[in-house]
């Protein structure tokens, strides 16, 4: 699993924790609120290939993000649940970036043409009606989550535990936009 674990304000922390806590009970026992590049378990004891990740990200600047809303995910062919999902407006393309940059190390270039969402998932739901009830309640408080990427870690499930075993620092910007947003 390659993903980022925003640094952001208690307050945010604690909003998103408290909705993941009802709605996505097993999550968040299991992993802080974070942003997914790739849930596929991969085999990094090729030197040259995590030699190749990691020369990727080396140039990757940390940036920052602000979140404003919810969106619903309907279910796909690999899950059968409904999602709110957390997504940035401001850093959108950043995340997007990113992605890319993992994905061209790691995957096919049939799979990097994938549509990539960030996000920070914060509910699964088995009825649609549901999960827009959530997602209705959170747009209406008209959030404002800022934070910051500043890594990208590296991990592997193994009984039931998150055993991170790598991380990649992402280098300071050039430019100084939106210091300290978080």
């Amino acid at each position: 699993m390659i993903f980022s674990v925003p640094r952001m304000s208690y307050q945010s922390l604690t909003f998103i924790q408290d909705i993941r806590k009802i709605h996505d009970p097993k999550g968040h026992k299991f992993i802080e609120p974070h942003f997914t590049f790739t849930s596929k378990d991969i085999n990094f004891s090729n030197k040259i290939f995590k030699q190749n990740v990691f020369n990727n990200l080396k140039n990757i600047c940390k940036f920052n993000f602000i979140i404003k809303r919810a969106i619903l995910m309907p279910p796909s062919l690999a899950h059968q649940f409904w999602y709110a999902f957390l997504v940035p407006e401001y850093g959108y393309i950043k995340f997007c970036e990113l992605y890319s940059y993992i994905a061209c190390s790691i995957f096919s270039a049939k799979y990097n043409s994938l549509f990539y969402i960030p996000h920070i998932t914060v509910g699964a739901f088995r009825k649609k009606s549901h999960c827009m009830s959530v997602i209705n309640d959170i747009n209406s408080r008209c959030i404002n989550i800022s934070g910051c990427i500043d890594e990208v870690l590296f991990a592997y499930v193994s009984n039931d535990h998150l055993v991170v075993f790598d991380k990649v620092i992402l280098r300071e910007s050039d430019y100084a936009i939106f210091e300290n947003v978080y």
